[in-house]
């Protein structure tokens, strides 16, 4: 049934017995809503709704909310390629300044998962100024201290430019200071050379 009689509400309407499919009210599109809430608004679901919206200057979005438009939803993409072919991605930023801008107010982690084998997260912790890799999203397996230059290797406090907890093999070692060998303890006996 196609109804044009709504002329208060200026709407077109195409509705079934199960309901409405379409409704076009001023410049707004519905599909699967008698009440469209953007530029486009679908929804089949309960608390699924989709939403792609111009009104805004220099800028468009779309939006994944729940029926009171008071919380955001998941927002799925699937395909066999997805291209951002130019400008900057923001994650936790509207106001991206690079190719990437990852922004959070606690610690930023990206995960890496080969599913159902392993995961390794490359972390920022913001409150302590470390950035490196970790197998488990907690330690560090390689950490960068961003504040003093220091690296640590099994280890995320190191007190050295380079600071390795374990054991360490190599076909040579070359220096231009001292190389100080320890037995693994915090006070345990050392040898310099």
């Amino acid at each position: 049934v196609l109804q044009t009689n709504e002329l208060a509400s200026a709407k077109i309407r195409l509705k079934t017995s199960a309901g409405d499919i379409l409704t076009v009210t001023g410049s707004k599109v519905g599909i699967g809503t008698a009440a469209p809430a953007a530029n486009l608004h679908l929804t089949d679901a309960s608390e699924s709704n989709l939403y792609i919206q111009v009104d805004t200057a220099d800028e468009a979005r779309i939006l994944s909310l729940n029926d009171a438009n008071s919380a955001y939803k998941p927002l799925k993409f699937y395909g066999s390629r997805h291209e951002f072919l130019a400008g900057n991605v923001g994650i936790g930023t509207n106001n991206p300044t690079q190719l990437l801008e990852i922004a959070s107010s606690g610690d930023s982690k990206i995960r890496f998962l080969e599913t159902g084998i392993s995961d390794s997260f490359l972390m920022l912790m913001n409150d302590e100024d470390w950035f490196g890799l970790s197998d488990d999203g907690n330690r560090f397996a390689l950490g960068i201290n961003t504040g003093n230059g220091n690296v640590g290797i099994g280890t995320s406090a190191p007190g050295s430019v380079l600071h390795v907890w374990g054991a360490i093999s190599g076909s040579s070692i070359t220096t231009n200071g001292n190389i100080t060998l320890g037995n693994g303890t915090v006070n345990g006996p050392n040898l310099i050379l």
